[in-house]
This record gives structure tokens, sequence and C-alpha cells, in this order.
């Protein structure tokens, strides 16, 4: 697919704007992940990225974090009844990146879970 500059399609407006990795990542294996980055890298060196442009993993977990924050305040966003119930936790030791129950991990693929994820992204 191009555009009527003659380039890719993703790359005819602002870098990767056009083109939604949240939920991709995720399920992508680190060979792929990796592609992606040389991508973007091939991106930058043909003018299409400007050289300051994050990389894809930083761009994704950007987004993550922005959806994330969006689904929690939003009682009606469509992802919203995915998220696990709040946690009762009668200390306060450390601020929390949230409240919620940390689900179990039962296979690989709850790791691919968009949900999962970002639950368990800033849980240290």
């Amino acid at each position: 697919m191009k555009s009527n500059t003659g380039a890719p399609y993703c790359l005819s407006g602002n870098c990767l704007d056009q083109v939604d990795l949240l939920f991709l990542y995720g399920f992508c294996t680190a060979k792929e992940q990796v592609r992606l980055e040389l991508f973007l890298r091939r991106c930058k060196r043909s003018g299409y990225c400007t050289g300051n442009t994050p990389t894809v993993e930083e761009l994704c977990a950007a987004s993550y974090t922005k959806l994330f924050q969006l689904v929690v305040v939003d009682l009606q966003h469509m992802l919203h009844s995915l998220l696990p119930p709040e946690s009762t936790i009668t200390y306060n030791l450390r601020p929390r990146a949230h409240n919620l129950t940390l689900p179990d991990k039962h296979c690989a693929l709850d790791s691919c879970n968009f949900v999962t994820r970002v639950l368990y992204a800033n849980c240290y």
C-alpha cells in the first residue's frame, strides 16, 4: 500500500503514527521485535522519521501506560471489565503503579495479554 508521495502508507505521516503496535508488540517474538527496531532505524536513515524518534519498545511502553491509565479511570471503557478486582492492602510501604490484584500466569499466552503485561510492568 502506497501513499500519494510514493512512500509506504505507514510512513506517509509521522513515523509509526498509523501503525498500531499496542497489541501486536506483545505477541512478537524477540526476533520480530529486533526486526521492528531495524525497520525503525531504516526509517530514520531514510528521513521518514526524525533522529530523536524513540525506539519501538519505548513507543509501545508509552502507549501501554497511556491506554492503561484511560482504562482504569474510565468505568465505561470496553477494556475496564477485563481488569482484576482491586486489592485490599492494609499497609502503605511505597506508592504503587496500581491498586489492582495481580492475576496468576498460567501459560505463555498470559504474558502476551495486554492487561496482564501492563499489570506486571511496574510491580517490582
